[in-house]
Formats: structure tokens, C-alpha cells, sequence
């Protein structure tokens, strides 16, 4: 049995021959940050750096070949050779090497002819250790459709062969089957170079002899794999990689070839041409077999694209497998497979899963590993991804969390090339990263260096630190400016981008670069106005980075954190350049200071303002503003103040809140705008009217004018921000609504000043274009209609133009504004007449809107009769208008509803006319009661003395004798209602005629009181309380106690002195117009004494009696329980019961009624 080889490490027993930039010493330095620091700015002095993060650094190399930049770059193919330090492009004529290390942007490239051709293909070409005494190395070219070898021992020969036609290389020939093709030319020095075919041959090629001679021999170590008949290999049977393993000595090395179905192989060739198989097994069914269960459909679908050598595990046989499977259509998963051979058995380590490439693959992908073996790196179509590896052969790195991260590539760049190099220590100090290197087409050489690379930096629990996603977002501010930058910066589709986390790291850039605490920025510059561009232009970088990266991942409440972040520097930066041009005003620079001190407590200087104190930029700004408002004289550098600090805000919003974000008005932060914060708005108007005041004794100029069309605009939006963030919050605390309240009142009061101001000078065009822009409505109606009648002709064709405008763009609200103005104005003949192409809105007004006394006029032209008639009765139902106007508004609703009735006799709705009769009888009760008391009215007499003077002489006699202040007063605010000729209600109308003292032009008081009572439209409860009211009143109005005490009288004397009483005259003219019967659901009983006693509800009372709150309803109650004792008084004489009844027999005789009643119950039994 063979011995046991250890198969797994690749030794590096070549010099490096292509050293870059210095060395470090790390043994002393290697776990401090430091050190870190000190090798990312290491081995760049040939390249120009196109991005950088903590974990790697991108460069392009100074040395490119002008063959990478000719029309056919893109058809070459290429190589990196780290041994020899060279780099190789290959076309199917000439192939072309050089040191890809030069520091020549042009380096010394040396050309080779390719002969014989490659029918139209470029050869596989490998470069070979340089022989003993030379520097140069060797090349070794295969046509892989003819199986022709040629090797130059040196490339210098090889060129010279090409110019002089003097051939000093070696020729071979592998004789290839019919249709057989070379696929995979790999370097095993010292053994040779390996050789796989499409029908699945594996040549060895050994280019020396025993001497170490140029010489070339090849023998076939696997045979061909397809059939007799047949020349095409199965897909699953093809080798995909070959790599030289360990180096065993006397010219003989380990070699592994696997194919992408998973047949393993390792082989131990010599330089002789002897080989030998060592190790066989497939590797697919275990790979499935340990991840099928997660991954189902790499059971079927798993292949294998690479495979590399782990040089970190030197005395193991450990390797790295990338395979793949697709998911889907459009995706595809790949996979990283850490592999340890034990015995005869190979083990999986751990399992990965790359996270942030799903893209299906063109070209194959490549997989390096170059020592110490701590990163892959693996190379797609236009994309790198680089991924942490294993420290250790044992299950626990499956569970550790793995570092990963891409550099995706231009569409347009594509890799023709690519080789890694390894990292070097010359005596335990570092000398070369380990690095990917990439050919790109009509772009050059491209390196990528692995930066954490010092042994042992990667402790054994370590999870890398450091945001995957704020790494790209820094590469893309700082680096992505370049439009020659070959690397794309925006985030591939592929990554999945959790929304906290890339919130989260877009923040903090975004506050680093406004502190200037960013790594990638200077802390300072000499000149701070550039300091603060130079954030500004990053802030602004990050934004569309965001908008192009994250626009539906992150929150509205972020981008508005971002734009402030920007506004907040711009603002600094105009303000700074402002304070930097008034340098010699002392009086405003010490307004600066004063702010600040006032700020910090302390004196501070300007830079730790501007370089990491930008969160305080308003409450300064305001500071200065309030103190300019105050009479500084400074209303000319004020006003600059605000456009400087304010108006770049209004630029950066337009440009990126809603050109770049899409966020509409009615979108809010979480935090008030910035720039609203310390009641901002207000000292820039305060600032406003001084600057329009000290204007206003100049000569006007359009700076002038410019200038405050600027503020103008400033104040709309800032009052427009503040009121729509604080109308958003919820709940709204009381603070809140003060300041909604406060603010909407100031923007009411003086949005139209503002306007106005702007036409003082000349600006009218602006101000009605900033009205339009901030709806200020009533600015646009103001301005126009002024216009409107200032105007004729053309001029007047054009503001009527304007105004279709306005219709057109703002609707309905436009319209509501113009006709309040009009109604307001007492402009009603152009309400109604106007702009009747729009008569939908008027119609919409009026039907939303308390108009009628306007609207039934536009109903009448219409020849709506029957509208207007409603709209004026329900004019009408309203208690505040004047009584003259009340009856001529019912007078010509009755005209309206009887033309209606007329017009459609069908279909007019005669309950209206009605309706509107009975509130004309109401009009006719109340001028009764207005001409009972005409006589007693003064015409020069003060209202309220009239008032008094009339309650003197008219209130009833009973109540006139009590203390009763609140039936008083009932009867005081009737009668001051009905002397100002306002229309009185029902129970205004009941007390007006119940307390009045009777006298012969008012005897029928009581009876028109409850006449009114039936004919209302009360709510039954209501109803009851008034008739208890009046007939007790009716009852007081008389001295019973003379009547009851008269039983020596006559009987004529006592019939006389009882049908004299109100209460009989009030129960004839009751019988009379047969106030028994039921009306509105409700019917007037007789007088019952017991009944008009008893208690009232308090709800009741507290309706029928609006104006008496809850705290007096006992006082009332008193008063009313005083009326009740005096009732009972009467009551307590059972002659009063039968004088009662009397008098109601009596009247039912008298007024010819003849009903019936039951005198028990005092019913009528004939009630029809």
C-alpha cells in the first residue's frame, strides 16, 4: 500500500520576484489599530486606489498593455502569474507579457508570435519559473484544436524569434482525437503543466529532462472517457479545475483534477512523466447529502465549478469547493464547501451559502485562495465576492457568522483575466497582501488587496465588526464620484437589505459627515468654507446614492433626516460665507457671538459651530434674527441672513424632498422640521416688515425686489411646514393645538400682507405665483378681483382668463374663496351674476353654506321657485334676524311657493305653504304684542332704560309684587327682543303675552298665547310646560281672593265680577277657535288646578328657560314653587274648584260650543 501524502498545502519555493511597497514589521504592531491603519495605505504606490473599506482596498495598476485598449480587447483572453511576477494576454496571433508591477503606465511588453494559428482562437498559454540565470520567464503555448505545443525557455527568445524569424523554442505534438479539444492548461512545476481534453484525457507535459533541460515529453494519465463512437463527454463529467498541490521533491508534485459531477481525483506526477493515482472518491452525494434537506433542489441540480487548496492548514488535506444550483429561473445559489480528507474519506467541514450574489453565470466562475488562506475570493462575470474562510477544521466554524462582502463592476467592464497572488513576509514582516487580480477590457488591471490579513488578527470567537452595507455607502460617497471608476457602487438586486440596518448606517454617515467624524474625512481644512462644501457635495452624493439604492426599503422618516442632514450643511456653508463677507460690520459679528454665547453658555468660536456644531445652526440663526428685529439697524444684512440660512433650505427640498424622494406636502417626519424649530417663522417675518419698511424710503431695485420675493416665499413655506407637521401629530396635546392655533392665525393675518407688499414694489407677477404655488387662495382672489375691476379690454380678457385658472386648478376651493370674499364685501350682484360657466360651484356653496338670504335670489333667476321658497322660509326659522326683514322674507316665500304651485300644481309640495302661512301668523302675533306696548316706547329713549321703564309699567300685577328676578328677566328679554324688532320664538311670544299687566287693548293675551301653543311645532314636553304656565298665569292675572270673598254680592255683581276675569275671557276665545282639538300631536286641556300645582321637570325647565344655567334652576324653581303656594291658597277654598268650573261651564255655553265635558275630570267627552 502507498504511503500516506500529504496533499493539501501548495508550497511557495520561488523567489518573489515583484515585491510592492514597503515592509512592515507587524510582530510589533500586529494587534493595534495602528498597524491596521498603517497596511491600508500600504502597496498602493503603483496604482491608483478606486475604493477602499476597512477589509480591502480596489486599485488599478499603473502598467496596461496598449493591447487591453485596442477594438478587440474584448476577445483576448488573459492571466495573472503571481510566481513570475508577469501578465499574460493572449489573442489568436500574438501574445503579449509583461510585469504587471511596473510602475510604467506603458510598461515593456513583450510580444509573441502565435505559431502555428489556433484557427481563430487563442491558444492556452503558461507561463514557467524563469531558468537557471534568468529573470524572465518561460512560456509554454497549446493549440487546443491541433494539440501543437511550443515552449520558450524564455520570453525575451520568443520575442526575438517573432522579429527575427530565428526560432529558438522547443515543439510538441498531442494527438488529439476528431473533435477533441484542449480545455485546461495548468502550471504544476516542477512536474510540468497539466493538460485536460473534452473527452475527458488528463496529459501530463513535462518540459524538462532529468538534466533540467528544456525538453518536452507527455504521457496520458487518465484515458479518454467517451465512447468508441462517440466524442462528446457528458456535462457532469467534465474537469473543471486542476491545482497543484504540495511539491514532494525530486520533480514530483500532488495534483487534484475534479469534475463538475464531483469525481475527485488526486494524482502524484513526476517531472519523468510517472504518475500515480493516490486518492478517488465522488464528492457530489456527500455534498447533497449534507445540505439537501435545507436546499432541495440541489438533490437534483448541484455542480461543481471550482476548487482550491486551503494553504492555512498546511499539515492537513483540507480544500474549498464553490458549486452552485439554480433556484429558480432568474437565480441561483452558490455554495462554499470547506472540505478536510481524513483516511479515506473526505469530511465537510462547514457549509456557506454566499449571500450576496444570485445572478446565473455567463462564464464560469473562479475561485481563489491565496495564503494565508483567510478569504476566498471568488470571481464572477463583473462582480468579486470575497468571503471569510475557516480558522479552524471542525464543526464549531459552521456556526460562526461568516464576513462577506462584493465589489460588483460596471455593466460594461468584462474580465478577461484574473490570478491571485499570496501573501509574503520577508523575516516575519510583511511584503505583499494577498490579492485577486483582474484583466478588465478597455480598462486595465485591476487589484484587489485583502487588508485583513496579519495572523491571528481573526480571533477564534471573533464575528467581524463593521456594517457590510455603511462600508458600500462610504465607497460609493467617497470614491463613486469617478465617472472613470470602473466599479459600481449602487447595491446589486442580489443583496437582501435589511431595511433597520441600512436605516441605521445611513443615519450615522449622514451624521458623521455633518460632525465631520467620518474616517474618510479631514477633520478640517485650511480653509473651513471648503471643509464644509466638501461635506456638503458627500451629503449630497449620499442622498442619490440612497435614493438609487434604498427609495423603497428605508422609511419617510429617514429621507427626512437625510435631506435635513443636507439642508443643515448648505445652510452653513451660505451663512458662513456671509459672515466671512461682513467681517468688517462689528455690530453683526457680535450679534453672531452674542447668539453663540447665548447658545453655549460661553463664548464659542465659529469653526466649532460650523465643524461639528450644525444641530445648533437655527437656534443661532434666530438668535441673530431676533436680535436684528429689535432696532439693530441691520435690516439690509438680516434680510441676508435669512435668504442665506432659509432659501437654501427651499432649494435642497425642491431637489431632493420632492424631485429626487417623491415626498409629497402631506408627508412628516417624526421630528419638526429643523428649520421651523424656535418659532423661526416669526423673527423672519419681524425681520420682514423692517426690511419692507426701510425699502419703502428708497429707491426700489430688482436686488430689492428679488430680495423679498425671496423672504416671501420663505415665510409661505415655513409656516406651510411647521402648521402641516403639527397638524400630523397624534395625539394632539394641548401645547400643540396652541401652537396650530397660534401659527394658523399669524399665517391668516398676514399671508396677505406679504402678497400685498410684493405689489407695493413692483412684484405682482411673483406675488400671485407664490399665492398660486402655497394655495393662498384669498391672496389670489384679492389681487384678481381688484384687477378685475380695474381692467377692460384685453386686460380684462386676461385676469377673467386668470380666473378660469384658478377655477380649473384649485375646484371647489378656489370658488368657496372668491364667494366668501364677495359675501363678505357686499359684492352680491357679481356673486351671483359672475363666472356662471362655474354656477355648479355657486349652487355647491350655497348648498353647504348659511347664504339663503343671497342664494334664493340666484334660485329666482333660475326659475326655482319652490327652492327659493324654502331656502327663504328656512331663512326665516333663524331668531337673530330683524323682524321686518323675517315678514318680508315670508311674504316672498309665499310668492315663491305659490308661482311653484302654479308652474307644477302636481308636484309642489303644498305642506310648505303652509308651513310658511303659519309663520306669518306668527308675525302678525308678534306686531300685536310690538303695538300693545307702542305706547309706552320713547323714540329717543336708551334701549335698556325703555326696557325697564316698560317692565315698570306693563308687568303683571302679581308677579310686579314678588321677588321674582328670573321671571323678570324672562320678561326683560323678550321685550328687548321684540323692541329691537328681532324675531321672537314661541316661548319668547308665550312670555310676552302672559306677563304683560291686562288692559283693555290686551284681554285676549292669554288666548293668543295658546294659540301660538297649538300651532307650534314644540316637542310635547315643551307643549305641556307652557300650557301649565299659561293658565296659571291666567289664573294670577286676577285678584281671586276679592272674587271668592264676594258671597253677600248679587248674583249679578258676582257674574259680572267672574266673567271679567282673564281666565274666562281666555276659555270663550278658547271654545271659539276650538283649541281643544288635536294639532301636531298634541291637545290644549282645560284648567285643572291640582294639575297646574304639581312640580316641573328640571331637563324641561332648563329648555324652555335657555338662558338660565344649571346653578340658577333653583332660584327659578323657587320662584315657580311661590306661584304654586299662591294657587294653593286659592285652591284651598272649595269654592275656588267650583268657580272654575263655572266658568269653564260657562264659556263652552257662551262661545256656542256646546261640547260635552265631565266635570270630574275636567275632559271633554266630544272632542272631535
Amino acid at each position: 500500500m502507498a504511503q500516506k501524502i500529504s496533499f493539501g498545502a501548495r508550497k511557495v519555493t520561488s523567489p518573489d520576484v515583484s515585491p510592492r511597497g514597503s515592509q512592515i514589521d507587524f510582530g510589533k504592531q500586529s494587534n493595534s489599530d495602528d498597524s491596521r491603519a498603517q497596511l491600508q495605505h500600504q502597496f498602493t504606490n503603483a496604482a491608483t486606489e478606486l475604493t477602499r473599506s476597512s477589509k480591502y482596498v480596489v486599485s488599478k495598476l499603473a502598467a496596461s498593455p496598449t493591447a487591453l485598449f485596442g477594438s478587440n480587447s474584448f476577445e483576448l483572453q488573459g492571466s495573472i502569474d503571481d510566481r513570475t511576477g508577469h501578465g499574460l494576454l493572449i489573442s489568436d496571433e500574438l501574445i503579449y507579457t509583461w510585469n504587471y508591477n511596473s510602475p510604467d503606465s506603458i510598461p515593456n511588453t513583450i510580444q509573441i508570435p502565435v505559431v502555428p494559428s489556433n484557427n481563430g482562437f487563442p491558444p492556452l498559454v503558461i507561463l514557467v519559473l524563469p531558468s537557471a540565470g534568468s529573470k524572465e520567464p518561460g512560456v509554454v503555448s497549446v493549440n487546443s484544436h491541433t494539440g501543437h505545443i511550443r515552449f520558450y525557455e524564455n520570453v525575451g527568445e520568443a520575442s526575438s524569434f517573432g522579429l527575427l524569424q530565428h526560432f529558438k523554442g522547443i515543439d510538441h505534438q498531442i494527438s488529439l482525437y476528431d473533435r477533441e479539444t484542449i480545455e485546461i492548461a495548468e502550471n504544476v512545476e516542477p512536474a510540468g503543466v497539466l493538460l485536460t481534453t473534452s473527452t475527458g484525457r488528463v496529459i501530463l507535459l513535462s518540459l524538462r529532462n532529468s538534466a533540467g533541460k528544456p525538453f518536452i515529453s507527455s504521457s496520458q494519465i487518465v484515458h479518454r472517457q467517451t465512447g468508441f463512437f462517440s466524442t462528446t463527454l457528458s456535462p457532469s463529467r467534465h474537469i473543471v479545475s486542476v491545482k497543484a498541490g504540495a511539491i514532494l521533491g525530486q520533480g514530483e508534485r500532488i495534483i487534484t483534477t475534479v469534475t463538475r459531477g464531483g469525481d475527485f481525483q488526486v494524482w502524484s506526477c513526476a517531472r519523468d512523466g510517472q504518475s500515480r493515482q493516490v486518492f478517488q472518491k465522488e464528492l457530489l452525494p456527500t455534498l447533497v447529502d449534507h445540505v439537501g434537506e435545507l436546499y432541495p433542489s440541489a438533490t437534483r441540480e448541484l455542480e461543481i465549478l471550482d476548487m482550491c487548496f486551503l494553504p492555512n492548514f498546511e499539515n492537513q488535506d483540507a480544500f474549498l469547493v464553490l458549486s452552485s444550483f439554480p433556484n429558480g429561473p432568474n437565480e441561483t445559489f452558490y455554495l462554499l464547501f470547506t472540505i478536510r480528507k481524513e483516511e479515506d474519506q473526505l469530511l465537510i467541514v462547514s457549509a456557506y451559502k454566499l449571500n450576496t450574489y444570485t445572478t446565473p453565470y455567463s462564464d464560469k466562475p473562479k475561485l481563489y485562495v491565496p495564503a494565508p488562506g483567510t478569504t476566498g475570493f471568488i470571481v464572477f462575470d463583473n462582480s468579486v465576492v470575497l468571503s471569510e474562510l475557516v480558522s479552524k477544521l471542525d464543526h464549531t466554524s459552521s456556526l460562526k457568522k461568516k464576513w462577506e462582502d462584493i465589489i460588483t463592476f460596471r455593466s460594461n467592464i468584462r474580465f478577461i483575466g484574473s490570478g491571485a497572488e499570496d501573501q509574503t513576509t520577508n523575516n516575519g514582516v510583511i511584503s505583499r497582501l494577498a490579492s485577486l487580480y483582474l484583466i478588465a477590457g478597455q480598462t486595465g488591471v485591476l487589484r484587489v488587496d485583502h487588508l485583513n490579513t496579519l495572523e491571528g488578527e481573526i480571533a477564534e470567537d471573533s464575528i467581524v465588526t463593521g456594517s457590510f452595507l455603511k462600508s458600500h455607502i462610504e465607497q460609493a460617497i467617497f470614491y463613486g464620484e469617478d465617472s472613470e471608476n470602473p466599479i459600481k457602487f449602487d447595491l446589486s438586486d442580489d443583496i437582501n437589505i435589511d431595511s433597520k440596518e441600512v436605516e441605521t448606517d445611513l443615519l450615522q454617515v449622514a451624521e458623521e459627515l455633518l460632525n465631520s467624524t467620518s474616517a474618510y474625512l479631514p477633520p478640517r481644512l485650511s480653509s473651513l468654507q471648503a471643509h464644509l462644501e466638501l461635506r456638503k457635495a458627500k451629503l449630497e452624493k449620499l442622498l442619490k446614492y440612497t435614493a438609487a439604492n434604498f427609495i423603497n426599503v428605508i422609511s419617510d422618516d429617514v429621507k427626512f433626516n437625510l435631506i435635513s442632514a443636507l439642508e443643515r450643511i448648505s445652510a452653513a456653508s451660505r451663512f458662513h460665507q456671509l459672515i466671512s463677507t461682513n467681517q468688517a460690520n462689528d455690530t453683526f459679528i457680535g450679534i453672531v457671538n452674542k447668539s453663540l454665547s447665548k447658545l453655549y453658555g460661553s463664548s464659542k468660536s465659529f469653526d466649532e459651530l460650523f465643524v461639528n456644531g450644525l444641530f445648533h445652526l437655527n437656534a443661532v440663526a434666530v438668535g441673530v434674527l431676533e436680535q436684528i428685529s429689535k432696532g439693530s439697524k441691520l435690516e439690509e444684512v438680516g434680510s441676508d441672513v435669512i435668504i442665506a440660512i432659509y432659501f437654501s433650505v427651499l432649494e435642497i427640498e425642491k431637489e431632493y424632498r420632492y424631485d429626487l424622494f417623491k415626498l409629497d406636502n402631506d408627508k412628516v417626519g417624526k421630528d419638526q422640521p429643523w428649520y421651523t424649530t424656535h418659532s423661526a417663522q416669526t423673527h423672519i417675518d419681524d425681520v420682514f416688515v423692517k426690511y419692507t419698511t426701510l425699502c419703502r424710503g428708497l429707491a426700489a431695485d430688482d436686488r430689492t425686489t428679488k430680495k423679498l420675493v425671496t423672504i416671501t416665499e420663505i415665510l409661505f413655506y415655513q409656516f406651510q411646514q411647521k402648521l402641516t407637521w403639527l397638524e400630523a401629530q397624534t395625539p394632539k396635546t394641548r401645547d400643540i393645538q396652541d401652537s396650530i392655533n397660534k401659527d394658523q392665525s399669524s399665517y391668516k393675518s398676514r399671508s396677505g400682507v406679504w402678497t400685498k407688499s410684493l405689489i407695493l414694489f413692483g412684484a405682482k407677477t411673483e406675488a400671485l405665483a407664490i399665492a398660486e404655488t402655497y394655495r393662498d387662495l384669498k391672496s389670489l382672489v384679492e389681487i384678481s378681483d381688484e384687477d378685475r375691476e380695474n381692467s377692460e379690454g384685453e386686460e380684462l380678457e386676461r385676469v377673467l382668463m386668470r380666473f378660469d385658472n384658478y377655477f380649473h386648478t384649485f375646484g371647489y376651493e378656489f370658488a368657496e374663496t372668491l364667494y366668501n370674499y364677495y359675501i363678505s364685501s357686499g359684492k352680491f350682484q357679481v356673486l351671483l351674476l359672475a363666472f356662471q360657466q362655474y354656477k355648479e360651484f355657486l349652487q355647491r356653496f350655497f348648498a353647504e353654506n348659511d347664504h339663503g338670504k343671497i342664494s334664493w335670489i340666484r334660485d329666482i333667476l333660475d326659475g326655482h321657485y319652490s327652492k327659493a321658497s324654502q331656502v327663504l322660509f328656512g331663512v326665516t326659522q333663524k331668531q337673530d334676524g330683524l323682524q321686518s326683514n323675517r315678514h318680508l322674507q315670508l311674504s316672498v316665500a309665499k310668492l315663491g311657493a305659490l308661482a311653484a304651485l302654479e308652474n307644477d300644481p302636481v308636484h309642489t309640495n303644498t305642506t310648505l305653504l303652509d308651513d310658511i302661512q303659519q309663520q306669518l301668523d306668527y308675525v302678525e302675533v308678534q306686531d300685536l304684542a310690538h303695538f300693545q306696548i307702542s305706547d309706552f316706547i320713547r323714540s329717543d329713549g336708551d334701549p335698556a332704560a325703555q326696557v325697564d321703564a316698560i317692565v315698570q309699567e306693563t308687568f303683571s300685577q302679581y308677579h310686579s309684587k314678588q321677588n321674582f328676578p328670573l321671571l323678570k328677566n324672562t320678561f326683560e328679554r323678550a321685550l328687548s327682543r321684540l323692541l329691537s324688532n328681532k324675531s321672537l320664538s314661541v316661548n319668547e311670544l308665550i312670555d310676552t303675552f302672559t306677563f304683560l299687566k291686562p288692559r283693555e287693548n290686551n284681554r285676549f293675551n292669554h288666548f293668543y298665547a295658546l294659540k301660538l301653543l297649538h300651532l307650534s311645532n314644540l316637542s310635547v314636553d315643551q307643549k305641556e310646560l307652557n300650557e301649565r304656565l299659561i293658565w296659571r298665569r291666567a289664573i294670577l292675572s286676577d285678584d281671586w281672593d276679592q272674587i271668592l270673598a264676594a258671597t253677600n254680592k248679587t248674583d249679578d255683581y258676582i257674574k259680572e265680577r267672574a266673567e271679567e276675569t282673564v281666565l274666562f275671557t281666555t276659555l270663550v276665545k278658547f271654545f271659539e277657535d276650538k283649541l281643544y282639538t288635536l294639532n301636531n300631536g298634541y291637545q290644549i286641556s282645560l284648567p285643572d288646578v291640582q294639575r297646574l300645582i304639581g312640580n316641573f321637570d328640571d331637563s324641561a325647565l332648563l329648555t324652555r328657560f335657555k338662558f338660565i344655567g344649571s346653578h340658577d334652576l333653583p332660584k327659578l324653581k323657587k320662584e315657580l314653587s311661590a306661584e304654586n303656594e299662591r294657587l294653593q291658597d286659592f285652591a284651598s277654598s272649595d269654592s275656588f274648584d267650583k268657580w272654575i268650573k263655572a266658568l269653564i261651564g260657562t264659556a263652552n255655553e257662551r262661545s256656542g260650543a256646546s261640547k260635552v265635558i265631565n266635570y270630574n275630570t275636567l275632559k271633554i267627552e266630544n272632542n272631535e
